[in-house]
């Protein structure tokens, strides 16, 4: 099941800081960056580039919910990250 978010801000972060990916920094302490191919695979657009981030093992919660892709991406990069929160 598809799961699409588009954010507009990157909550202070930007992209690229002096050659180096400052947000990306941020995702790859939780996802590694390839294409996707296969469950709990993200494609993410960023400064004018695509990258695919899959989450790490380690990383996926153990509740139901918790293995969503919706809930992955909010559990360790839309709210923690981008301060994103989900509405209830």
């Amino acid at each position: 099941m598809d799961y699409n978010r588009a954010v507009k801000d990157l909550n202070g972060l930007t992209p690229k800081i002096s050659g180096k990916d400052q947000f990306l920094l941020y995702v790859s302490k939780n996802f590694t960056a390839r294409s996707p191919q296969q469950l709990h695979d993200f494609g993410m657009y960023l400064g004018g580039e695509w990258y695919k981030i899959a989450i790490k093992k380690g990383c996926i919660m153990k509740a139901t919910c918790g293995s969503l892709d919706a809930a992955i991406l909010q559990e360790h990069l839309l709210d923690p990250v981008l301060g994103i929160k989900d509405r209830v």
